[in-house]
């Protein structure tokens, strides 16, 4: 049996990711607030707030980046404890630079961005960038928890050795 162009068109394959995204989801969009959900992924690039930007006109994005020092700190400490290999420290600061460099091409694309540094959340300052964010995303001043920012995890390397990996 043959069909030719049976394929639908751009807005039900539009709509056919909308309704996947939002089943994945299920638990805050059964909730009273399901105006508001999100999520975190580390592995994505900016082509994919691209993509949900088009699927949620109206949606957010918060780009949080961490140090690529401090990130690979921790996975050499990682490595040490037998948990984590060498290779996939190299993978991920690969990835780390891929991400971050496709977010810096295209944040102007986006509608509504904002970029946020991990270490402005563990700093002295942080319930003042919690504050930006709360404006940035319309919420009450005070509404979001400010007790989660003293749940981190920071690993320091024995002999305090320095790496260097930005780029000169």
């Amino acid at each position: 049996f043959f069909m030719p162009n049976a394929i639908t068109g751009q807005h039900e394959i539009r709509q056919s990711f909308t309704n996947h995204i939002k089943g994945l989801f299920p638990i805050p969009l059964q909730r009273a607030s399901a105006h508001r959900w999100g999520f975190k992924e580390v592995r994505y690039t900016a082509d994919v707030a691209l993509f949900l930007q088009e699927l949620f006109p109206g949606a957010s994005f918060i780009h949080v980046v961490r140090r690529a020092e401090d990130c690979f700190r921790s996975m050499r400490e990682l490595e040490r404890t037998g948990d984590w290999q060498q290779s996939w420290t190299e993978e991920a600061m690969l990835n780390w630079i891929k991400i971050n460099r496709s977010f810096l091409s295209a944040s102007s694309q986006l509608s509504r961005y904002q970029l946020l540094r991990y270490e402005d959340l563990n700093g002295p300052h942080a319930s003042a960038h919690v504050e930006r964010l709360e404006l940035f995303l319309g919420l009450d001043r005070g509404s979001l928890d400010r007790s989660i920012l003293k749940n981190h995890l920071d690993f320091r390397l024995p002999h305090e050795t320095q790496y260097n990996l930005t780029e000169e």
